[in-house]
């Protein structure tokens, strides 16, 4: 979607580098001279890219709070970027997304918005049979088959006093988009995760997520995060390919969300099962798809949001 270019900035003598190297990104679906279109393009890409980074912040908590993850497993981090008006004599203003330059040698895409992982691609076949999965599924329960790990192997992994788990940057940045969809309440997931492995931070420093919005109770809603939002269509085509590449981290990371799932789902089975037999039961939590999975943190989100973050609804 996007053209990269190297981008400096300069004393006023308009000779001198001042600064680090920058790269300037633009939408390959602006045409020249529509500023409107560019201000739109550069203010929904950083929108984008700092929500992924505010989750990507709580998945690192998430990896710092199990006892046995070993130091040499990678943390996550989004770029930062900016908007910046540059003055043309012949066009006149235009704005252009400007973010760090990252080593292009060095640059990995460990999965991206149509199921890719690791580089390599559905076939034909394989987008036939995606599809179909998922015109034929609930959505509310697609992420379910990718769980190969029962939960007492996690609970061993979680607990084993003598158990080191150390985790590739591929691992930790599947484990990542998977995180992601739970920590959203099952409404986004964060995906085309690319960029570089620092190994002097231990960082997987990261640039042009994709984020895939899907609410069964606003389906009018669509390409909430730009042209490469697929909706329930990208979060299916990851979690068909994702059932191959899912880790012991994934399960690791989205243990709280889940149990908090069952949980509600126990309730709302006794709730019901009190009304057919006329007997007061445990209040059930209410099955509504805009009920956060985890109420505590939804409202750390709802804390650290800016005027430039989307709502998360």
């Amino acid at each position: 979607e996007r053209f990269a270019f190297r981008f400096f900035e300069l004393h006023s003598d308009a000779m001198t580098i001042v600064g680090k190297s920058l790269v300037a990104k633009e939408s390959r679906f602006v045409l020249e001279g529509h500023e409107r279109s560019r201000q739109r393009f550069v203010r929904e890409f950083c929108r984008t890219q700092q929500l992924a980074r505010r989750i990507a912040e709580e998945f690192n908590k998430k990896l710092d709070a199990i006892p046995n993850i070993d130091n040499s497993t990678p943390r996550v981090c989004f770029l930062d970027c900016w908007e910046y008006d540059l003055i043309d004599k012949n066009m006149g203003k235009q704005s252009v997304l400007v973010e760090p330059r990252l080593d292009e040698t060095k640059w990995t895409k460990w999965n991206d918005n149509a199921g890719a992982v690791n580089g390599i691609k559905l076939t034909k076949e394989g987008v036939a049979e995606a599809e179909d999965n998922i015109r034929n599924m609930d959505l509310g329960l697609i992420e379910e088959g990718s769980e190969d790990n029962s939960e007492e192997e996690v609970e061993s992994l979680h607990e084993g006093e003598n158990t080191t788990l150390k985790f590739t940057p591929s691992e930790v940045a599947q484990a990542f988009s998977h995180f992601s969809y739970w920590a959203t309440g099952r409404k986004r997931l964060i995906c085309d995760i690319q960029g570089v492995y620092d190994e002097s931070s231990n960082t997987l420093q990261l640039s042009d997520p994709v984020i895939h919005y899907y609410n069964s109770q606003r389906e009018e809603r669509r390409q909430v995060h730009g042209w490469t939002d697929r909706g329930r269509k990208g979060v299916g085509f990851f979690f068909h390919t994702h059932k191959e590449h899912c880790n012991s981290l994934c399960m690791l990371t989205t243990r709280g969300f889940r149990k908090a799932q069952r949980e509600a789902l126990v309730r709302s089975r006794h709730h019901s099962q009190g009304k057919q037999g006329n007997r007061s039961t445990i209040p059930a939590m209410p099955q509504s798809s805009n009920t956060p999975i985890c109420p505590s943190f939804v409202a750390q989100t709802r804390n650290i949001k800016t005027d430039e973050a989307p709502r998360l609804v």
